[in-house]
This record gives C-alpha cells, sequence and structure tokens, in this order.
C-alpha cells in the first residue's frame, strides 16, 4: 500500500505518508484538498475488501467515531462505501 503516498483519492485526499498497517487495511495522513486540512485516511487491503462480512466490520469501526468530540482524538467525518476509488 505504499505506492499510494503522493497519489490523490477521488480528486479530494493527497497521501502524504503511510502511519501504519493492520490485518484489515493500513492508515495514512493525508491533505483533504477541499478544506485545506490534515485528516487521516485507513484503506482496507483489497483482498479484505472484497470479503463482505469485513467490510461491515470495518464500518462499524467508523461509526462510533462519528459521535467523539474528544479533543485528544480524532473522528471520522466520512466513510465511502465504493468498491473503487479513483486515484491519481
Amino acid at each position: 500500500m505504499d505506492d499510494l503516498v503522493g497519489r490523490v483519492l477521488d480528486n479530494t485526499y493527497r497521501i502524504e505518508k503511510l502511519l501504519g498497517q493492520g490485518g484489515m487495511g493500513a492508515v495514512f495522513r493525508a491533505h483533504e484538498i477541499p478544506l485545506d486540512r490534515t485528516v487521516a485516511i485507513k484503506v482496507m487491503h483489497p483482498h479484505v475488501a472484497r470479503q463482505e462480512g469485513f467490510r461491515e466490520r470495518f464500518l462499524q469501526e467508523a461509526r462510533p467515531s462519528l459521535r467523539w468530540s474528544i479533543r485528544a482524538s480524532c473522528g471520522c467525518t466520512a466513510f465511502p462505501r465504493t468498491r473503487t476509488c479513483s486515484i491519481s
């Protein structure tokens, strides 16, 4: 997944740095171009993304963070469910 660094996802997020990887995917530091802010993006590994049960687990992880407002945490602002993502 290192090959995403330097690329732009969905004409919105410029991937800047790989922060870490796990069994389900990888987390990147990115720049959200329209809002000019730094964000973290979690991308599922392709072999996991094809398994519907794992996709739902990934979304279950994201949903609670939509309600977070703790200053020292980062919340989730979006979690598109596209099977493909435009990468430039």
